[in-house]
């Protein structure tokens, strides 16, 4: 699959891309003065169960339509990945929302909004089928949905092993009914 690239240096020297997958053709865009910034959820909760990030990918549309050809239909339609040195360092989607723009000016600086492959699970229900199955593979298969490349999932601490054998029932809620 063809994508446009953002290829830029950081502050300290170091190469990176910016890879947007979905394109027609390979094309390298021009970053902004920052091609890329991401955040994560600082939430002063320690038992926050999460901590999702989201942030900006900014290029220089050079011919005024570019952007319309990187606007997302769906919620997995623009997936993103920041490499260093031929490594994944990030990975999510571009947010598929509104967007604003001055119309006919070139070159012009376009930002879209970004979240990161966890958020986007936000965008779909699970639907169980009821098999006993257990935690690790209701893991995976809920990761798998969002097409997450991952290498490792770290968990808490040194229970990890019997935390993903445990065996989950995934009752079908679809068909539960409370009088019954």
């Amino acid at each position: 699959m063809a994508h446009w690239t953002i290829p830029f240096k950081s502050v300290n020297g170091t190469d990176y891309v910016v890879r947007i997958l979905g394109a027609d053709e390979d094309t390298e865009l021009i970053g902004s003065a920052e091609p890329i910034t991401t955040q994560e959820d600082d939430n002063d909760d320690l038992f926050t169960p999460d901590r999702t990030q989201s942030g900006y990918v900014r290029f220089v549309d050079s011919t005024g339509d570019t952007w319309q050809k990187i606007l997302p239909s769906s919620a997995l339609s623009r997936y993103v990945e920041l490499i260093r040195g031929g490594t994944i360092v990030w990975q999510g989607y571009i947010k598929p929302e509104s967007y604003g723009c001055e119309y006919g000016v070139a070159p012009q600086s376009r930002g879209f909004p970004i979240h990161c492959a966890l958020s986007v699970l936000a965008s779909f229900d699970y639907e169980p089928n009821g098999d006993i199955i257990t935690f690790g593979t209701l893991l995976y298969q809920l990761l798998s949905k969002a097409y997450i490349r991952f290498a490792n999932v770290y968990l808490p601490n040194d229970m990890a092993h019997t935390w993903l054998t445990k065996k989950v029932n995934c009752f079908n809620f679809l068909d539960y009914d409370e009088d019954e």
